[in-house]
């Protein structure tokens, strides 16, 4: 019998393989930053921490077009890029694989964290809306990359 959570370990599979290979084919970093993106938004309490709510939202949340997105094409679960995605994103769904591509690669950023600590540190968006980047860069001081701008690779979510 299938459980739930291998319901939702499929769902982010498939979505952050579906917008790897669309955003940047052939990058693995781009597939699991993708699925950390997802992950990382769980971690923060998005949606109850309902992991298909927020896939089942991705694209509210994403710099693309619902229409640019790929959520329907033929994924090939024997090839090795899937199923090393798979078992990644088994990890992070366990919370076993720390994400180590979305959070932020500026030292300083974790000796100002001594001063005025964050709640989390990965990233959960890109977003095209520049006011709200501004003012959640300055609230959280990490968006994006090393130095919290938005970055190609994450552009779907």
């Amino acid at each position: 019998m299938v459980s739930l959570n291998d319901i939702a370990v499929m769902q982010l599979s498939f979505f952050a393989f579906r917008e790897g290979k669309r955003l940047s084919p052939g990058s693995r970093d781009a597939m699991l930053g993708i699925a950390h993106v997802v992950g990382n938004r769980v971690e923060v309490g998005w949606h109850n921490k309902d992991w298909l709510r927020i896939l089942a939202d991705a694209p509210v949340h994403s710099a693309n077009n619902k229409d640019e997105m790929d959520f329907s094409s033929y994924v090939d679960v024997w090839s090795q890029d899937f199923r090393w995605l798979l078992e990644k994103c088994e990890g992070i769904y366990s919370g076993l694989l720390k994400d180590e591509i979305t959070v932020s690669a500026d030292p300083r950023l974790e000796s100002l964290s001594e001063l005025q600590p964050t709640l989390f540190n990965g990233l959960v968006l890109c977003e095209c809306n520049f006011e709200f980047i501004n003012d959640y860069r300055v609230r959280n001081r990490r968006l994006c990359g090393p130095h919290g701008n938005l970055c190609g690779a994450h552009t779907s979510l």
